[in-house]
């Protein structure tokens, strides 16, 4: 949760890290009253919140949607976390364990479907990636993209990919489980 001062009027406002948000009244200053609703602003899932310049009210959101492609977005609040595991191969990369501090973000709570990537492509001409064919289903996360064809999504939208230490922290928590579920391995979960 974060507390801002609000410095212009009637505008759909929600809770970012705190440079986004000067980002945001900065160019809300700068060109007087905007279109909230823009294909690269977030809005809250909540309800919309109207404030009057000058408003010094608290603000809660944990989801947002990002408009440029409708995914909902959730925060991960700044915190330390468990990085990596002891006792495990060298090859894997994950060890040793050590304790990280991350600034809070936001990360799409769902995979990137078919259907959005299908969109993309169509939009961007992007090529399709390998094994792309009619056995994708539209609502299934979209696989066997490269770094380079995600990267190219992402920012598309408007958005990057995660790094390694935010992708961990948002599949295990900050409680060192192992998966997103516990530390059992499941094959029923993805």
């Amino acid at each position: 949760m974060h507390k801002y001062r609000v410095f212009f009027l009637n505008c759909v406002i929600w809770s970012e890290p705190k440079k986004k948000v000067l980002q945001t009244i900065i160019c809300l200053l700068s060109f007087g009253l905007m279109n909230c609703n823009s294909p690269t602003s977030p809005v809250t899932r909540e309800s919309s919140v109207f404030l009057r310049s000058g408003d010094d009210t608290e603000i809660r959101t944990h989801e947002i949607i990002h408009l440029a492609d409708q995914s909902v977005m959730v925060f991960i609040p700044a915190s330390e976390f468990i990085m990596g595991r002891d006792g495990m191969p060298a090859e894997l990369g994950e060890s040793p364990a050590h304790s990280l501090h991350l600034d809070g973000f936001y990360i799409d709570k769902f995979e990137v479907t078919n259907a959005r990537y299908q969109h993309f492509m169509n939009k961007t001409g992007a090529s399709p990636p390998d094994f792309w064919g009619t056995m994708n289903s539209p609502d299934l996360p979209v696989s066997w993209v490269t770094w380079f064809q995600a990267q190219a999504y992402c920012q598309w939208v408007g958005k990057r990919l995660p790094t390694e230490a935010e992708w961990e922290k948002s599949a295990r928590g900050t409680d060192e489980r192992l998966y997103p579920w516990g530390d059992e391995f499941n094959w029923n979960y993805g």
